[in-house]
């Protein structure tokens, strides 16, 4: 497939719409469950990200951190749309299969290093 499938000429990103979104989600999972994957996918109740204080004060802060005016919008089209297939939440790490453009699904990590909170005198 050519790059003008995801790029036009004034370089925006064209993303799916969240249909096309979840039928491909749809499709990598039922293929990952085949080969004996357990997934464990991200499921919007709602056009929230967050409910809980914890969660949004999460999404204010990634905000902050945002490098790139498009990604944060576009990961909010992709979880609202389902394509969130997997999520895992580990010590020190996330770790995130989503479902984008392409047949197969890419790999998200966000790490973050342990704070003492223990005060050393």
């Amino acid at each position: 497939m050519q790059m003008s499938r995801y790029w036009d000429y004034q370089t925006n990103y064209e993303q799916l719409s969240a249909q096309e979104l979840r039928q491909k989600a749809h499709e990598s999972v039922t293929n990952a469950k085949k080969k004996g994957r357990v997934m464990e996918p991200v499921v919007p109740h709602s056009d929230d990200i967050a409910t809980s204080w914890w969660g949004q004060a999460w999404c204010q802060n990634i905000e902050k951190y945002a490098d790139y005016k498009t990604r944060l919008s576009r990961g909010r089209h992709y979880i609202l749309s389902g394509a969130v297939i997997d999520l895992k939440i580990q010590k020190g790490k996330i770790i995130s299969r989503v479902q984008g453009n392409r047949k197969a699904p890419y790999c998200v990590e966000i790490w973050n290093e342990n704070l003492c909170l223990r005060k050393k005198y």
